[in-house]
């Protein structure tokens, strides 16, 4: 198993995977995997943006990514690495691999120099972070826009 930072050539590789978690987690949703694979790569090459993808590799495929990002909070006034997806092949969960996956990106949030970690979790999550040491501290409500005729 390896553990390493993500290059642009495994952004199809990680956008498969991408995709295959908000289907499991969210299956009425219709995501748009190329989208995001843009939206990563983007990221990735910003000289603007702190952004990490780091995978697990098992015999050369990609089973598991991890990515996050890496700013000043101007609420805290400290620099914040916050963590967006996590997640691993179903048949390689409940191993050190998640683990690993949470090591390697906090490695890289703390030679960027942050001093708040945070990272986006399902509730059925919660118990995963808890062991780290983590509280939860908000909660996101989410509800279809609606089109506005007025201003």
């Amino acid at each position: 198993m390896i553990i390493r930072q993500a290059t642009i050539a495994d952004a199809s590789a990680i956008s498969l995977l991408w995709e295959q978690m908000v289907k499991e987690v969210y299956p009425k949703f219709t995501p748009n995997r190329k989208w995001w694979e843009k939206m990563m790569v983007a990221l990735i090459e910003s000289p603007m943006v702190q952004y990490t993808v780091v995978v697990a590799e098992q015999q050369s495929e990609i089973i598991g990514f991890i990515d996050g990002l890496v700013f000043p909070e101007p609420s805290t006034g400290k620099i914040h690495g916050v963590g967006q997806h996590f997640f691993i092949l179903p048949e390689y969960r409940h191993s050190s691999i998640a683990g690993r996956l949470y090591g390697s990106i906090v490695g890289h949030a703390l030679k960027k120099k942050a001093e708040v970690l945070e990272f986006f979790c399902l509730p059925e999550n919660i118990q995963f972070w808890n062991k780290r040491g983590y509280g939860l501290i908000r909660c996101v409500m989410r509800k279809e826009a609606q089109l506005c005729t007025t201003p």
